[in-house]
């Protein structure tokens, strides 16, 4: 992939007298509330749910409307009993996974239920295990592994009312199965109006804006919750970024999750299918909470078509283990992703690792999302861990609104084009560490920069973010702006000054910027007074005894760990040197052996394997190398940093017949 690398003039400027923050970043390109404070995530918490609702069942011991119970022991296939909870638990209850190893041969799912009775029939629940080591889901299936999702797709009610920015009241005229209190809708302006950024002519459009136009909606869209209705009159938060009109939609699905959990569990993917290990669709406030998500072939954690929604404590990490040059390319291994007009998310508070984007909206994901405090670490794409690229993107598109980055800890800041452009985007405390693998720091053509921003993409703030001096060849630039990498020799210079730079400082100078009339300088002065965070009056105690702020150009310790270091560095994976192409040989006599990929993976890799044996005979056991269970037909093993050899013994289950000896002595003659 090549980038257009655009020469900034890096001008050393004498001091100016500081800025406030609230000069600097005009109300109208902020949320309508005028901050970021409040505008994510579920509102007041999501203890307030989760340690309020009652356990439904323990799925080990009973579950309520049948006799089937789950197993935990990674041998028996638990998806019938797991589903069956999941589906009959009740709203207010959670469905408790205990401690074991649970195989999924199919997805552990639930949607709204739709009567044909035109009626909004929501569900709220929890799927809550004991942690994400101790309670583990193996989906050696081909589908999602858990999955929340509406009864019926999005369908219009008809069109909204004049409303202005900042209005939190609208009326929707037509339409059946009228929303509901805490149901989030969709409110949605055609591109004719919104101000949608094209390419230019005789250019690829992005592919979001063309799916947008093809569907008869428009890309500039915003979700919003329904908090009371009287009659066609429905009041709504947040606000309304943006003024809408009478030709304006609104949208929305039947019977979504509302106030859901997914909470205290692991999952791992087994088999080679392009599906997600946690998929979110169409939730109002719903969480992801202290998950992790291992080997995923699409995506670790999919929120679609979600509002209010929260992602948090969770960690990400690993592709799917087999170099085919597909795993960990496009659209596989994402790591945490809001798509599909989502907005008010949080995601806050993670760790992925080895992801191709660690943390990205994408597919039109919608306004007044915030992305902080999260830490991303040595992304890959499909060359895996000989990868020749800094993979790692922020934004692909699909004009996303009013976001915001804030204390990140990541190898690059990148929005693209690849599904259309952004605007009114901040990126705040972020601490760019312009490093990754090897094969990333060898490659002079690698992109890491500290801040790449593609054509289209205008009216962004970056303030006050930290660029560490990288270790890659070439002396990559510090900023690559108004490029695009599907059309190298383009420039947009609407991006240099359309957009904000200021008291950004670079480890390699030692020195701030300051972007003026589309000139970017560097100076030795702070030219603005920055709050310690636009998400927080003061620090949140989940921080603990980390240091607040962590991050800033205008702090005398510009970097401190945030929590998500913290936890990082307490774990083998960030230590641990993993390598591809260490074989696993499988022979076997009297039968077959079922793997995924070509028997070549990485260490650390969670591999399935399956004993199928021949007529006339059973399996027994395997041998050669440790599994997970060596009696077991179907086992998985953990790939070591070296080639190994297994053996799967079928023994045969015919019955030999065994006969009594024959008396052969001679008959006496009879007598005269």
């Amino acid at each position: 992939m090549i980038l257009r690398l655009i020469n900034l003039f890096l001008l050393l400027a004498i001091s100016v007298g500081a800025q406030s923050i609230t000069n600097v970043i005009p109300l109208s390109r902020l949320p309508a509330g005028g901050t970021f404070q409040g505008v994510a995530g579920v509102k007041g918490g999501i203890d307030q749910y989760s340690t309020n609702y009652s356990m439904f069942c323990n799925v080990k011991v009973s579950i309520p409307g049948t006799t089937n119970i789950a197993y935990g022991d990674g041998v028996h296939d638990d998806t019938a009993a797991l589903n069956f909870a999941v589906n009959a638990a009740t709203n207010g209850s959670y469905v408790y996974v205990p401690t074991g190893t649970y195989l999924i041969s199919s997805p552990i799912s639930r949607s709204g239920t739709y009567n044909y009775d035109l009626v909004q029939h929501p569900f709220s629940i929890i799927i809550r295990g004991d942690g994400p080591t101790n309670t583990v889901i193996l989906n050696n299936g081909n589908g999602n592994a858990i999955a929340l999702s509406y009864a019926l797709g999005f369908g219009q009610w008809g069109s909204v009312t004049n409303s202005a920015r900042g209005s939190t009241n609208i009326g929707i005229f037509s339409g059946s199965g009228m929303p509901v209190v805490n149901q989030w809708i969709l409110i949605d302006r055609p591109n004719s109006v919104a101000n949608v950024y094209l390419p230019p002519p005789n250019s690829t459009p992005p592919f979001y804006y063309v799916y947008d136009t093809a569907t008869g909606g428009g890309s500039d869209d915003q979700m919003v919750r329904i908090t009371s209705v009287s009659g066609h009159a429905y009041s709504i938060d947040p606000p309304l970024n943006e003024g809408y009109g009478t030709n304006d939609a609104v949208w929305g699905c039947y019977s979504p999750p509302i106030r859901c959990g997914i909470e205290n569990l692991g999952v791992v993917q087994l088999q080679e299918n392009n599906v997600h290990n946690i998929r979110l669709i169409g939730g109002c406030e719903c969480w992801v909470r202290n998950v992790e998500s291992r080997q995923a072939r699409g995506y670790h954690i999919s929120l679609e078509f979600c509002g209010g929604c929260e992602v948090r404590e969770c960690y990400v990490h690993n592709p799917f283990p087999n170099l085919d040059g597909a795993d960990a390319g496009g659209g596989s291994d994402y790591g945490i992703t809001l798509g599909f007009h989502s907005s008010s998310c949080l995601v806050e508070d993670n760790v992925a690792l080895h992801c191709r984007h660690s943390f990205i909206m994408e597919t039109g994901a919608g306004q007044d999302n915030v992305i902080a405090y999260n830490y991303g670490h040595d992304n890959l794409n499909e060359g895996l861990f000989e990868t020749d690229f800094q993979e790692d993107t922020d934004y692909h598109g699909g004009e996303q609104r009013y976001c915001l980055w804030e204390g990140n800890v990541v190898p690059i800041i990148r929005a693209d084009t690849t599904e259309g452009a952004t605007k009114y985007v901040v990126y705040f405390r972020n601490y760019v560490r312009r490093d990754g693998l090897p094969t990333v720091l060898s490659n002079s053509g690698a992109a890491v920069n500290a801040v790449v921003i593609e054509r289209g993409n205008y009216y962004d703030y970056i303030l006050n973010n930290v660029y560490a001096a990288t270790a890659a060849v070439g002396s990559p630039p510090v900023y690559v702006l108004g490029g695009n990498c599907d059309a190298p020799t383009a420039f947009d210079p609407a991006v240099i000054t359309n957009s904000v730079w200021i008291g950004n400082y670079d480890f390699t100078i030692g020195l701030v910027d300051q972007s003026t009339n589309g000139v970017i300088y560097w100076t030795n002065s702070e030219a603005a007074a920055f709050p310690s965070s636009l998400l927080y009056v003061s620090k949140p105690s989940w921080f603990g005894t980390n240091v607040w702020p962590p991050i800033g150009g205008d702090l005398s310790i510009k970097t401190s760990l945030i929590p998500a270091q913290t936890r990082a560095q307490g774990m083998s994976d960030f230590t641990n040197i993993i390598s591809d192409g260490y074989t696993l040989a499988v022979s076997t006599r009297n039968g077959s052996v079922v793997i995924p990929g070509n028997g070549s993976y990485f260490n650390s890799a969670m591999i399935a394997l399956s004993a199928v044996p021949n007529s006339n005979h059973v399996f027994s056991n395997w041998s050669g190398y440790p599994m997970a269970n060596s009696s077991s037909a179907f086992t998985y093993l953990t790939m070591p940093a070296g080639n190994i050899a297994v053996t799967a013994n079928f023994i045969s289950n015919i019955v030999q017949a065994v006969y009594p000896p024959f008396n052969l002595q001679a008959k006496p003659p009879s007598g005269n």
